[in-house]
């Protein structure tokens, strides 16, 4: 049951994420955003980071009124395929985006998550222990060898 507990916080504490609306509507620089391409910056795009990419994942350097730069850590395509990079920069005008999320903590996933992982431990301990309780299938009985 300790198991149990102990990698429940753990996982509490790793969390999941999710991608949002900035409330603040331009992200300040140091988060983890997607810049999710318009039509043109996927073509305009293409010599830098690959055909038919539909967002760019990573860490936002600097943002201004024209153009925001990344240090690029995953570029996923339209087909829903990702690659991953190891923090190239590349700088894209604002022109060329749809839109741009920053990573947040997921309140709402990490406690589902975390439910389901302490009901399915339950759920297995108690197939794996069986009932508590009954009589042992051997009892000491008066101390007699049998012959």
């Amino acid at each position: 049951m300790r198991l149990l507990v102990l990698s429940a916080a753990l996982l509490s504490c790793v969390g999941c994420y999710a991608y949002y609306p900035s409330p603040a509507g331009v992200p300040r620089p140091g988060v983890r955003v997607a810049a999710e391409l318009s039509d043109s910056g996927t073509m305009s795009l293409a010599r830098l980071v690959g055909p038919s990419v539909a967002a760019v994942e990573g860490q936002l350097i600097r943002s201004s009124d024209t153009e925001i730069e990344l240090s690029v850590s995953t570029v996923r395509q339209h087909g829903g395929a990702e690659a991953s990079w190891r923090g190239e920069r590349i700088t894209v005008s604002r022109d060329l985006l749809r839109g741009i999320q920053e990573r947040r903590f997921s309140t709402g996933r990490t406690t589902l998550f975390t439910a389901g992982l302490i009901v399915g431990g339950i759920a297995l301990r108690q197939a794996f222990q069986g009932k508590s309780g009954g009589p042992t299938p051997i009892e000491g009985g008066g101390g007699q060898v049998p012959r």
